[in-house]
């Protein structure tokens, strides 16, 4: 592998030795298997893998910063620790992907490439924590965000931008991503649109029923203890919910993979089988590059629609 292509934003990039062979290393080739859209993915286009947003996040960072090694290495390693179906059962069952990517960086296979090439598996662990580009705390739109949001809105078929034609209209100032201001509105309406769909009540119930299913199989003698779970694949997860005993798995099973829309929202939530709650939304900002004030205030009232979308919602089956 002299050169990768990425075909979303069409950037072709030298991957250094270094990182040739952590994108050939087992915990990042897991990457591949894992849905980015977690549960959501049964029952929407959003299909793409932890692996494609990774190689996209990885060639954001080396096209805006080809000679900063160790950031090309945060974006690269900064979501193997993600568990089968990514979000979807990871607080159900009392994990925490940032906890587990530290781990992963310090294991003996990541850990051994990183040394072999000069690099330090803490110093590496110590920039994924700080605030970057990559990902920051400081409501700016990082590069890991942009991805997600672009290519999510894209395979959901709701993006205005085209994401390969608007790269050459954006740029990183500080931790984030500054661009016009047209760009920018469209960049807002993308965030609100990914929003919509990934705390659509229903992708959230999708998720909600594959956590309950994976904790009861994990109650009732399970095949594997809860300490492997973090390492394997979606496909191996579904085998073992398919390899249950338990009818109530079985039922959360059907629920997810039936073609009929089985799941009906309530208002009465004393009835309910299943009550999801949506607390949290991703700030990001796009920065405006000599923006007006009249077009700053277009993205904010954008972005204000965000908040809309919290609340309790119930459902019956």
């Amino acid at each position: 592998m002299t050169k990768l292509y990425e075909p979303f934003y069409r950037l072709t990039i030298e991957p250094t030795e270094c990182e040739r062979e952590i994108i050939g290393s087992r915990p990042f080739k897991r990457l591949a298997h894992l849905h980015h859209y977690g549960a959501a993915a049964l029952r929407t286009p959003v299909t793409h893998s932890r692996y494609e947003h990774t190689i996209g996040v990885w060639s954001l960072t080396a096209h805006f910063f080809p000679s900063d090694q160790l950031l090309r290495l945060v974006a690269l390693l900064h979501d193997i620790g993600h568990l089968p179906f990514s979000h979807a059962v990871e607080q159900p069952l009392g994990f925490n992907h940032h906890l587990l990517t530290e781990r992963l960086i310090e294991s003996q296979e990541v850990a051994k490439i990183l040394k072999k090439h000069g690099f330090i598996p803490q110093d590496v662990i110590r920039r994924l924590n700080e605030n970057t580009p990559v990902s920051n705390q400081e409501k700016l739109l990082s590069l890991d965000h942009l991805d997600s949001f672009l290519r999510d809105t894209t395979l959901a078929g709701t993006c205005s931008l085209i994401p390969h034609e608007s790269l050459g209209r954006m740029s990183v100032r500080g931790n984030g991503i500054e661009t016009d201001e047209e760009t920018a509105l469209l960049l807002a309406s993308c965030i609100v649109k990914d929003h919509e769909l990934f705390l659509d009540p229903f992708n959230l119930a999708m998720d909600a029923l594959l956590a309950e299913a994976i904790t009861l199989y994990m109650a009732d003698k399970p095949l594997v203890s809860m300490e492997n779970i973090p390492h394997m694949t979606d496909d191996e997860v579904l085998t073992l919910l398919r390899g249950s005993s338990n009818k109530k798995v079985h039922a959360h099973l059907k629920l997810l993979f039936s073609q009929q829309p089985t799941l009906v929202q309530t208002d009465d939530e004393s009835s309910a089988k299943l009550t999801v709650t949506v607390r949290k939304v991703y700030e990001d900002r796009p920065l405006i590059r000599h923006g007006t004030a009249k077009g700053r205030e277009m993205v904010e009232k954008k972005l204000a629609e965000l908040q809309e979308l919290k609340g309790r919602f119930s459902f019956v089956y």
